[in-house]
């Protein structure tokens, strides 16, 4: 984040465009919004992100749904950021990035799809059951949920939990 309050517009520029190359258009104060829901995260946490490509490759998959897009996409994308990296911090580096963007991606779309499937008899997504999906996902329970079954499957793959213990603050 200092990099963007020191009026670098260069990371700023980078995700607008990768959103552009898959045909979705926000503006710098949308995707700023972005990252500030990521120091927002990192700050609760006590937690430090090195990469700052990370962003990107954390809702790089979510491009190619279609019923994620429109007024609720950065919403929705501001509650992936907070998803992965909450349960980023419960695991050690056994489990990589990419295994926990994957397995967020599969439990996360299989939640949306449920919710759109048991409250739309047409199948066809409207504005107001994506505002509906929406609301489900500021539910505190539903976001536990979908952090519970990440983690559970995570584990069953042999991922480790992280040991605070072996961490030296230096601060």
């Amino acid at each position: 984040m200092k990099l963007l309050k020191d009026g670098s517009n260069e990371i700023i520029k980078s995700v607008e465009e990768k959103f552009a190359v898959n045909n979705v258009y926000v503006s710098e104060k949308e995707v700023y919004a972005l990252f500030e829901e990521m120091v927002k995260i990192l700050n609760e946490l006590d937690w430090v992100e090195t990469d700052v490509e990370r962003i990107n490759n954390i809702i790089k998959l979510y491009f190619e749904v279609a019923y994620l897009f429109g007024n609720n996409f950065i919403h929705i994308m501001k509650k992936i950021i907070y998803l992965y990296y909450r349960i980023r911090k419960e695991f050690d580096y056994s489990v990589s990035d990419s295994r926990i963007d994957e397995i967020l991606f599969d439990v996360f779309i299989s939640y949306i799809s449920r919710y759109i499937f048991t409250h739309v008899d047409t199948g066809e997504l409207t504005f107001e059951m994506a505002v509906y999906v929406c609301y489900g996902l500021n539910s505190d329970e539903n976001m536990e949920l979908i952090i519970d079954k990440v983690k559970t499957k995570l584990i069953l793959e042999g991922g480790n939990i992280r040991n605070e213990e072996y961490f030296i603050d230096f601060r």
